[in-house]
């Protein structure tokens, strides 16, 4: 049995659609989160998605620039494989 699955890896966000329908997860990537520690008033916020691919770890989706470092690569060479392209394609999956 073949399973079939889109994605369109946009600048915006990467969508995903499969039988059950579609998902979009937000194109926002932070790298270098794991020694950070972020805080609104005396209530710890929940961490985005953390996804570790080979040695470096990255948070993808909402809030993940809050809790590491921003990479903003928005040129076209993300698109052929770049580490902060296949953390957003594994959050999503995920």
């Amino acid at each position: 049995m073949y399973r079939h699955i889109a994605t369109d890896p946009g600048y915006g966000g990467i969508k995903i659609f499969g039988k059950r329908g579609a998902l979009m997860l937000p194109s926002l990537v932070a790298s270098g989160g794991r020694e950070l520690v972020h805080s609104t008033g005396l209530r710890n916020r929940r961490p985005p998605l953390e996804i570790t691919i080979g040695d470096r770890a990255f948070y993808v989706g909402p809030n993940a620039h809050d809790w590491g470092r921003p990479v903003e690569n928005l040129d076209l060479d993300r698109f052929a494989g770049s580490p902060e392209m296949q953390a957003l394609l594994y959050g999503a999956f995920t």
